[in-house]
Formats: structure tokens, C-alpha cells, sequence
């Protein structure tokens, strides 16, 4: 006899909420709906995972209260959703980390102390729009092409020639710094976005994310993250 479809259906949805109860330490008594909500506010879950989660919940209420023919319930989810659902299930029991997403890159490191040239070389050769500071192994501050263009405008010569300077004395055009955020090494991809995506007090969202060992500014980078990465992070939780 096949299987009804409402068996593995009601299997990944009790697993989902399994994850959310401990993920959020929510009582017996919070709803399924509200932890989904709440799981999008703490970035566990996408705006259209939130969604998905809620459409679950309404044909779950449908196959668990609804009628029953020969011991089955007459409500059966299709295939598709059985197989969406199942993924929403391992993707957020095994939530995909973002440095197993991206491709490998080379961090390049500049100092306050270094000559403008070689941020100009690097940002020629490796097309980067982003290129972090450090003094002493801590993060000072991201100088973004942006804040070399206004350079550019303020200190140029009337024939086009500029004077030589260091790093630190162009990051002085960064007003206010570009925002950055820290994450870990095992930080997901949904992390990454929603470092990426939100929006702060003043309205500003984060340049980049720098990924290192535990998330912290005086630590290496292993990676920095730009809105440039954003597509191969939605690619691997959709």
C-alpha cells in the first residue's frame, strides 16, 4: 500500500518544531505560527521561510483536525510540498555555513601606514571594493573605493596629478566609517545576509562582514563578505 503523503509531511513539520522550541526555549503553550515569527526576528529564518512555515502550519491544523477515511486523512499534501518542506526541515537542522558557500579568497591586509598605491594595486588586480585596515592584528576601519573617489575629488591637482599619501590619511575622507560586522568561522549563510541586510538605527546597512576564527576584530580575517556575495548566499538557503 503507498504511503500516505501526510506521514512524512507531519515527520519534517514535528521535526521543524522541535528545532524552533529549542532554538527560540519556547514554552509548551507558544504556537506554532508565533515561534515562526519569532524565528524570523532572531535572522533563524527568511521572510518567504516564515511564510513557508506558516502555509505548513495551516495544512498540518488541516491533516491533524481534519476528517478521516479509512484511517487516513482525507487532506494529503502534494508531492512538492512534501519535498519543501523536507528541505526547509535539513536546511534548518543543518543550516548550510557561509564559508562552505563562497569561494576561497585571499584577504588583503592593509595598515594606516601604507602607501595609497598599493591599496590602488590591489583593488586593479583583484577588482575589490572593500579592503580592511589593521594596526597592531585590530580591525581600525574599511576603506571602500567610495571613500578613495572622494579623495580623489578633494586632493587632485588642477593637472590631474595627486600627491603621495598613506592609508590612514584617506580614511580621514570616511565620514562617517563605512559600517562593518564580525562573524565567526561557522557563521550560515542566512547569518551572513542578515548581517548584510539590516537595517541600523540610523538607517545604514552593514559595507561588509568580516568572517574570522570567533567573530572578533582582532583576530585574522578569513573572509569578507559584500553585498557582491549576496546571490550565492540566497542560492544556498532557497
Amino acid at each position: 500500500m503507498t504511503e500516505h503523503r501526510a506521514r512524512p509531511f507531519l515527520v519534517a513539520f514535528n521535526d521543524i518544531e522541535g528545532f524552533l522550541r529549542e532554538a527560540l526555549h519556547a514554552d509548551a503553550k507558544d504556537g506554532f505560527t508565533w515561534m515562526a515569527k519569532q524565528a524570523r526576528r532572531q535572522g533563524l529564518v527568511s521572510g518567504a521561510q516564515e511564510d513557508m512555515l506558516k502555509d505548513f502550519a495551516y495544512l498540518r491544523n488541516a491533516i491533524s483536525h481534519g476528517e478521516y477515511y479509512g484511517n487516513q486523512p482525507i487532506a494529503e499534501p502534494a508531492q512538492q510540498v512534501v519535498e519543501d518542506i523536507q528541505s526547509l526541515r535539513d536546511l534548518l537542522l543543518n543550516p548550510p555555513v557561509a564559508l562552505s558557500v563562497l569561494k576561497p579568497q585571499h584577504v588583503a591586509l592593509l595598515e594606516p601606514g601604507s602607501p595609497i598605491s598599493e591599496a590602488l594595486e590591489v583593488i586593479a588586480e583583484k577588482d575589490y571594493s572593500q579592503l580592511p585596515v589593521y594596526s597592531a592584528g585590530k580591525f581600525q576601519q574599511l576603506l571602500t573605493t567610495h571613500v578613495i573617489a572622494k579623495w580623489v575629488a578633494s586632493e587632485a591637482r588642477g593637472d590631474g596629478t595627486l600627491e603621495s599619501t598613506t592609508v590612514g590619511e584617506v580614511l580621514k575622507y570616511a565620514r562617517p566609517p563605512a559600517r562593518t560586522v564580525f562573524l565567526p568561522r561557522q557563521a550560515s549563510a542566512l547569518e551572513l545576509i542578515e548581517a548584510l541586510s539590516v537595517v541600523s538605527d540610523d538607517g545604514s546597512r552593514a559595507f561588509a562582514a568580516i568572517i574570522t576564527e570567533a567573530g572578533h576584530r582582532d583576530q585574522k580575517p578569513l573572509r569578507i563578505v559584500t553585498a557582491a556575495d549576496l546571490s550565492e548566499l540566497f542560492k544556498a538557503v532557497s
